[in-house]
């Protein structure tokens, strides 16, 4: 797996917060704690997707211009679900 500089650098000033997470205190503190889990879940799906991406590429320059290897990638790819969050889901 292949992580961007930036992304793998925000993750581990995320984990270093990690201890004071588990003893917050104020509500200050706790919306804090709540910002930073939704950046790291941000992050980890940031990371899924460049992740996705990267093999979709191999994949296409794997194939070259062969018509079948496209047809079957393209057969994959439609394949693939996608979850979308509710509208009811608060964010």
């Amino acid at each position: 797996m292949r992580v961007s500089l930036r992304i793998l650098t925000l993750l581990v000033a995320l984990l270093a917060a990690l201890p004071s997470m588990l003893h917050a205190q104020t509500a200050e503190e706790k919306a804090r704690i709540a910002e930073q889990r939704k950046l790291i879940e941000q992050l980890e799906k940031q990371v899924e997707e460049e992740e996705s991406a990267r093999d979709i590429i191999d994949q296409l320059r794997m194939i070259d211009c062969n018509k079948l290897g496209l047809y079957m990638i393209d057969k994959e790819m439609a394949a693939r679900v996608y979850s979308t969050p509710s509208p009811l889901v608060k964010e």
